[in-house]
C-alpha cells in the first residue's frame, strides 16, 4: 500500500485531495450547506470539514465560510490546508467561542458546526491506546467545556438556522447529556430536528441511563 499512500498524501499536498474519515464527513452533510449560507465552523482544526463546506457550496457560491479554531498552533495545520485551495469566501479566526460571541453580536450565521473538544473515545479503533488512558471522570470534566461552546454557538445561529453538535466521542455524557442541557438553557429557542441518513443505521439519541 506504500505507493497508494504516497499517491494520496503527495495530492492532499497539492490541494487535488482531501483526507477525511467517513464520520467526521457527518456533521456537514447533515448541516445540508446552501451557497449563499455564511457558515461558521466553530472547533475547526485541522480543517477538514470547513474544506468539506467549502465543496459542497462550489465555485459560484455567494456564502462565506468562516474557520475557527481557539489554538493557534491548531490554527497553523488549517492554514496549510487552505494555501492550495482556489480563493473563494473564507475567512480563517483564532477565538474563543464566547469571545467570537461577543465581538459579532448574536445571529450572525446561517448555519453552525459545533465540533467541540472531547475525550475521543469513539476513536478507539483508531487510536488504541486511548482506551489504557479512558477514566470515567474525563467526561465528567470536560462536558462545562462542551456546554458553554454550544451555547456561544447557539447565540451566533440566527433564527430559523442550523446548529449540528458533534464530538468524537461515545459517552452519553458529552453528547446527549450537553444536547440536554443545551435545550434546558435555551427555554425553547432551539429544537431538535430529526435527520435522515441514507445507508447508515442510526438510532434515537439516549433520553435516561443507569449510574
Amino acid at each position: 500500500l506504500a505507493p497508494l499512500y504516497e499517491t494520496v498524501e503527495r495530492e492532499a499536498r497539492l490541494g487535488h485531495a482531501a483526507r477525511q474519515g467517513v464520520a467526521s464527513m457527518l456533521p456537514a452533510i447533515v448541516l445540508d450547506p446552501k451557497s449563499d449560507d455564511v457558515i461558521l465552523d466553530m472547533c475547526a482544526a485541522p480543517g477538514s470539514k470547513s474544506e468539506q463546506l467549502l465543496q459542497m457550496m462550489g465555485t459560484n457560491s455567494q456564502g462565506v465560510v468562516v474557520t475557527n479554531d481557539p489554538d493557534p498552533k491548531r490554527l497553523s495545520s488549517v492554514k496549510r490546508r487552505f494555501q492550495t485551495l482556489a480563493k473563494r469566501a473564507h475567512v480563517i479566526t483564532c477565538s474563543r467561542g464566547e469571545d467570537l460571541s461577543r465581538a459579532l453580536g448574536p445571529e450572525c450565521f446561517d448555519k453552525v458546526i459545533c465540533d467541540v473538544p472531547c475525550t475521543g473515545d469513539g476513536t478507539i479503533r483508531k487510536f488504541p491506546y486511548l482506551w489504557r488512558c479512558w477514566r470515567a471522570k474525563r467526561a465528567v470534566m470536560i462536558h462545562p467545556l462542551q456546554l458553554q461552546i454550544a451555547m456561544s454557538a447557539a447565540s451566533l445561529l440566527k433564527v430559523g438556522g442550523r446548529m449540528i453538535y458533534s464530538t468524537c466521542s461515545i459517552n452519553p455524557i458529552e453528547d446527549e447529556a450537553v444536547v440536554a442541557a443545551l435545550l434546558n438553557a435555551t427555554n425553547g429557542a432551539l429544537r431538535l430536528v430529526s435527520v435522515e441518513l441514507k445507508g447508515f443505521v442510526t438510532r434515537p439519541g439516549i433520553a435516561s441511563w443507569a449510574a
